[in-house]
């Protein structure tokens, strides 16, 4: 009888924290709407040593493709995060994007990374093509991060996960950028997105968590990687859990406060786009390039890195073309 009201006082602290969690949840969580379902799904399975990964209709391919790139991803994220799963990892593979909109699983937990979505619960992870291979394994490595990020600070006990539930409040953007960047390497991309926030001055790492608290997350884990080694990431993950508190996990690994840590971040970001700021041209200034073409409107400008050339993307009804335009002497 004791066991049955203990394990009855441990399930009600569960739920109740969930909830609270999913009151405070920042990712992206859809209410009042219910998704309508086209056509039935008819899910078949594909097993591997550390996936069961789930198919529909005309997707074999696409889930052998999808399973190989989990195996492959799953060591180095294990290993990043020094971390074992005890258990197999579900993964749903849909077809297309509206496919995917037509599921309600997992509609509660939406994470968007850079041009796609991921979904997980527990140990269960969603991701879809859209038809760009390079897309689905960034979807599917961020998928796992979060899953075995989940798995090591919440535990998989009662009495482990009461205690974590109670006792371990992390900032979204500390874990959220932990998944970001396990989930996907430093690339040009995040660069351009941060260099705006360097335009004008050095933005002090507090701005750039109001503005773009993911993007601030991710920047914070490659700061701590680049300056202190990359086996420091798993060390103050470690200690943060274990003291429950961000800046005694600083000041035991970093050996700095959360101020001086964020001061360091920010003369770090400022350093390394400085010189670009000076020598180009201010993002906050740029003026649009009047490109006058029959062929539709201009989309998707990008400027080569010796700023000799610009490729862009024109669209008419629907029809794209690139198109290649000199610079030189404009």
């Amino acid at each position: 009888m004791k066991k049955i009201i203990t394990l009855f006082i441990a399930t009600f602290i569960i739920l109740f924290f969930c909830f609270a969690a999913s009151q405070a949840q920042t990712s992206q969580v859809e209410f009042g709407k219910n998704r309508i379902q086209y056509k039935p799904f008819f899910w078949k399975e594909y097993p591997s040593e550390n996936f069961v990964t789930y198919f529909h209709q005309s997707g074999r391919e696409l889930v052998q493709f999808a399973s190989l790139v989990a195996e492959d991803e799953l060591p180095t994220i294990q290993n990043l995060l020094e971390h074992r799963m005890g258990e197999k990892i579900d993964l749903l593979i849909y077809n297309d994007l509206n496919t995917f909109k037509q599921s309600n699983i997992g509609s509660e937990e939406t994470f968007t990374n850079t041009g796609g979505i991921v979904k997980t619960v527990k140990n269960t992870i969603f991701v879809y093509f859209d038809g760009n291979h390079a897309h689905l394994r960034r979807d599917i490595r961020e998928g796992i991060a979060r899953v075995v990020l989940a798995d090591m600070l919440v535990g998989d006990d009662i009495p482990e996960i009461v205690q974590n539930a109670v006792l371990l409040h992390l900032p979204p953007w500390f874990t959220d950028g932990l998944a970001s960047y396990a989930g996907q390497d430093w690339h040009e991309d995040l660069d351009d997105q941060l260099r705006i926030y360097y335009a004008d001055k050095a933005t002090a790492f507090d701005d750039l968590l109001a503005k773009n608290p993911k993007l601030a997350g991710h920047a914070f884990w490659y700061y701590v990687a680049q300056n202190y080694g990359k086996s420091t990431v798993s060390n103050l993950l470690y200690l943060t859990r274990i003291n429950r508190n961000v800046e005694t996990g600083m000041l035991y690994v970093l050996g700095s406060s959360y101020a001086q840590t964020a001061e360091g971040l920010t003369d770090f970001y400022y350093q390394r786009y400085g010189a670009d700021i000076k020598n180009g041209v201010n993002p906050n200034d740029a003026v649009p390039l009047n490109i006058k073409t029959k062929y539709g409107s201009v989309q998707h400008g990008k400027i080569s890195p010796d700023g000799t050339k610009l490729l862009y993307v024109t669209n008419n009804i629907g029809r794209g073309r690139v198109w290649i335009s000199d610079l030189k002497g404009k």
